[in-house]
This record gives C-alpha cells, sequence and structure tokens, in this order.
C-alpha cells in the first residue's frame, strides 16, 4: 500500500507506526523486488518524518501544560 504526503497526514500517529513496522517487515524480506523496495523505502522516510513531527508537536502541546500546586499556584509541567 502506498500512501501519498496528503494521505499520511491524515493518518493518525498509531496507524503511521503501525505501517512502519509493516514496511520494515517487507523490507527484510529477501525476495523484494528492487523497485519495490525503493518506493518503501521513500514511504519509510516520509512516515518517519511525520511521526517525529507529530512527536514533537505533543512534546510543544506538553510543555505549555500547567500543574497546580497545593497551594494553587500554577508550575510548569516538565517534559523528560
Amino acid at each position: 500500500m502506498k500512501y501519498n504526503i496528503i494521505d499520511i497526514n491524515k493518518l493518525t500517529y498509531e496507524k503511521a507506526i503501525k505501517r512502519l513496522e509493516e514496511i520494515t517487515k517487507y523490507l527484510s524480506n529477501e525476495g523484494t523486488e528492487l523497485e519495490k523496495a525503493l518506493d518503501l523505502y521513500k514511504e519509510g522516510l516520509e512516515l518517519s518524518h511525520y511521526c517525529e513531527t507529530k512527536l514533537t508537536s505533543v512534546e510543544k502541546e506538553l510543555k505549555k501544560v500547567k500543574l497546580v500546586d497545593e497551594q494553587g499556584n500554577f508550575e510548569d509541567f516538565d517534559v523528560l
């Protein structure tokens, strides 16, 4: 299955990871044709970039989250 950029952007993070796992499994197969392997590799790169972007976005959102301490004061949420 080949996704174009528009389709990739409609995927959830979880579905993108699952597709990356499928691609990895397929590329590990010794019988993979060269052209198919190249297409899958390119798709994998696009999916990897998409997942990295999603994670960065979530990390930025988490940094904006504030916690309330015992006195009701806001503290920054520390992301590891």
